[in-house]
């Protein structure tokens, strides 16, 4: 997620996008210098956060781990522990 903030960041100074206001949604962009630019590098670092999401979840499932307490897709229901209150 950092990464697609730093490249709208980057993007937006480079394209010389200015906002008065820095905060408000879509209802400031009538205040913004170069609006499209603006919208262009949101989008753009919407698009790269995006695949990196994409491609570091398909990473763990290749590698077959899971969030804690979930299993992972290479076990079976014979590999998870039994509770005492079940």
């Amino acid at each position: 997620m950092m990464a697609g903030g730093a490249v709208t960041g980057a993007l937006s100074m480079a394209f010389g996008a200015t906002l008065r206001a820095p905060h408000g949604g879509v209802f400031v962009v009538p205040l913004i210098g170069e609006p499209f630019l603006y919208l262009l590098a949101i989008a753009a670092g919407t698009l790269v956060a995006t695949a990196l999401v994409v491609l570091l979840k398909g990473a763990r499932r290749s590698t077959g781990t899971a969030p804690a307490g979930q299993p992972s897709a290479d076990t079976d229901a014979a590999d998870r522990p039994v509770s005492a209150t079940a």
